[in-house]
């Protein structure tokens, strides 16, 4: 396990690639904050990480907002302790 203790955040983790990502961090050891403006999507990516046997957590995050990056970055180290990889991933169509 190449990530293993390590804790990520992952922005637009709610599908497509940033999905993969996330899925792929916690297959490696990774704990990962899914940051994703989707709740359906966010939440959904936790739930199929979670039932493959990582850990992961959900936090509704506008990466445009700086407020809600802040509470996305108190809430990730709450959970998980601290912060080691950030993955920028969200996009805006």
């Amino acid at each position: 396990m190449r990530l293993n203790n390590k804790k990520a955040i992952i922005t637009g983790a709610g599908t497509g690639i940033g999905r993969s990502i996330a899925e792929r961090f916690c297959i490696e050891g990774a704990e990962v904050m899914v940051a994703e403006i989707e709740t359906d999507g966010g939440e959904e990516t936790v739930k199929q990480i979670i039932n493959s046997g990582g850990k992961a957590i959900f936090h509704e995050t506008d990466t445009s907002k700086e407020d809600s990056v802040q509470s996305m970055i108190e809430a990730t180290v709450s959970e998980f302790g601290g912060i080691d990889i950030v993955v920028n991933n969200a996009a805006a169509f």
